[in-house]
């Protein structure tokens, strides 16, 4: 048996065997975007389809000038969003640095500072199981 074949089985095994016990990667959703945001991000989807979709030029065109300006209205949206999120988050600090809470506080700082970065992560199963 030569050895290329050997490692497309073994890679073709490890892959099946992880896609069944793993599943695929969830897509995990920013926890401050609005359900308004994500109503606008569909009908940009649309408004692409609608572009690849169109046969002549000015179809194609208006298409274009639609999808615009549903960009830009996503764009706006998402900015809003994470606006007021922010400004959530520091009146949660200055409640929590007002009672002492300095835990609280930190934890809050490091989420604004955006560099937290999760070492050992559990792997999970398709149910959400952690494997051991």
């Amino acid at each position: 048996m030569d050895i290329d074949t050997q490692w497309q089985q073994i890679k073709e095994m490890w892959t099946s065997t992880c896609s069944e016990v793993l599943g695929k990667k969830k897509y995990q959703q920013k926890d401050w975007i609005s359900a308004d945001t994500l109503n606008k991000v569909q009908v940009r989807k649309e408004k692409k389809g609608a572009i690849n979709n169109s046969r002549t030029r000015a179809a194609k065109a208006t298409a274009q000038e639609e999808y615009t300006e549903a960009n830009r209205a996503v764009k706006n949206s998402v900015k809003t969003d994470k606006a007021n999120f922010i400004e959530d988050l520091a009146k949660e600090a200055e409640d929590a640095s007002a009672q002492g809470n300095m835990k609280q506080l930190y934890e809050i700082t490091r989420k604004l500072a955006g560099k937290y970065k999760r070492t050992d992560r559990p792997i999970k199963d398709k149910n959400g199981n952690v494997l051991k």
